[in-house]
């Protein structure tokens, strides 16, 4: 599970179905060696473009709050578990699970007579489907890698809608498999961002390389004539090593080539090598940075990358508002809808109003818009029916400039 295999791995969908190295048939392996969850959440934490760009779509798909009318909904949604989590934090996570590997797992507790209901997210590198006769159930580990000396340790839960009181404790479990489609896929689904698997790897080796090249205070590779005679030729290995401990980088920046002349020869000579892929190595940093974006499918002023055209305004809120339509309200009813859904089934409470509160990251709003409307976008009270809130921002802005101009 290193990041070279991860930047060239083919993931095919036989690799879903695979019998994995230990004989254990009894999940879904998901890549070769059931630890493909495990390597994308390794490149996650390695890639600095890459997390970027997955905690600023967490941060927009999440939004700021959400809105109902309905008093028991409010408050059910301010403590949904017993770890004392308000529901907004249990929808992050759902969503950078979401967006970090296409899969998200959310646990559902309640009891025989429906009196109650706990939602938790799950970590996706824990969880495996069942395959035959754990079929219908999804499998729980803390360390898929070491599950062939502990698999005792596993814990089942069944996919929702099926319960079953799987702690023996009188409440009812069920999970929730969220998945990002992808076609020849059935089991697993797979992040939006997969093709730019290979990009993310590049953006996080060239990082590591100009780290080392910093750290190497931007040494050069070259060879090093050195005069004189050894006494013999551990002398001369262990003044190689020394050299190369504190001289050399990683990646081999700063390598240096050891050769002795004879003695009576002339002074220590040291000849680099030519340097001239610097610009290469910027080009491609900033080529794969592109490619994440685009791989994405978002947006570079929402992503955090800083382009020469400086702080633009406009050219935020509009790709903000081409988000909004085309991926953080898909996102969210993606999520919410079949939340909802069983908020209602178990629990009766009408789910029809609960909505995500949604802002720019600037406070800007179109002139065309309506008092109530920009006072729901900002989670404040708001009435349709008033005349003054009917009023649009623009004619607003106009009285305004009148009142000044006198």
């Amino acid at each position: 599970m290193n990041l070279g295999t991860i930047g060239s791995e083919e993931i095919s969908p036989s690799h879903q179905n695979t019998k994995n190295q230990y004989g254990l048939d009894d999940w879904k392996v998901f890549g070769g060696d059931n630890l493909w969850p495990q390597a994308v959440a390794f490149l996650n934490r390695k890639s600095n473009v890459h997390r970027g760009i997955l905690n600023k779509k967490t941060l927009y798909i999440t939004g700021k709050g959400f809105s109902t009318e309905n008093t028991e909904l409010q408050n059910l949604l301010s403590n949904v578990n017993a770890e004392g989590e308000d529901f907004r934090e249990v929808f992050r996570k759902l969503n950078f699970d979401d967006q970090s590997n296409g899969n998200a797992w959310l646990e559902v507790v309640t009891n025989r007579n429906g009196q109650f209901l706990n939602l938790y997210h799950h970590d996706y590198t824990t969880c495996r489907l069942g395959n035959k006769k754990e079929r219908g159930y999804v499998l729980l580990h803390s360390d898929w890698a070491k599950v062939h000396r502990s698999r005792d340790k596993i814990k089942r839960v069944p996919l929702y809608p099926e319960f079953e009181d799987t702690e023996g404790d009188g409440n009812l479990r069920s999970m929730v498999h969220f998945k990002d489609y992808e076609p020849e896929f059935v089991d697993y689904g797979l992040p939006q961002w997969i093709a730019g698997m290979g990009v993310s790897a590049i953006a996080y080796k060239t990082d590591k390389w100009n780290i080392s090249r910093l750290d190497n205070n931007f040494n050069s590779s070259g060879v090093l004539l050195v005069e004189g005679e050894f006494e013999n030729e551990q002398e001369a290995e262990d003044l190689k090593a020394e050299f190369q401990k504190e001289f050399t980088g990683e990646g081999k920046t700063g390598k240096v080539m050891f050769i002795a002349k004879g003695a009576g020869g002339e002074s220590t000579e040291f000849i680099p090598f030519n340097q001239g892929s610097d610009s290469d190595w910027s080009d491609l940093h900033a080529q794969s940075t592109s490619d994440l974006v685009l791989a994405h499918g978002w947006y570079r002023t929402l992503s955090g990358i800083s382009d020469n055209t400086g702080f633009d305004t406009d050219r935020i809120l509009n790709e903000y508002s081409i988000a909004l339509q085309e991926v953080i309200l898909d996102r969210q009813e993606y999520f919410l809808g079949k939340i909802k859904a069983i908020i209602t089934e178990i629990l009766g409470i009408p789910t029809d109003d609960l909505e995500v509160i949604n802002k720019p990251p600037l406070s800007a709003k179109p002139d065309y818009m309506r008092v109530w409307e920009a006072r729901k976008a900002d989670g404040l009270d708001y009435d349709e029916d008033d005349p003054e809130q009917k009023m649009f921002l623009s004619n607003i802005k106009s009285a305004n400039l009148t009142i000044n101009g006198q």
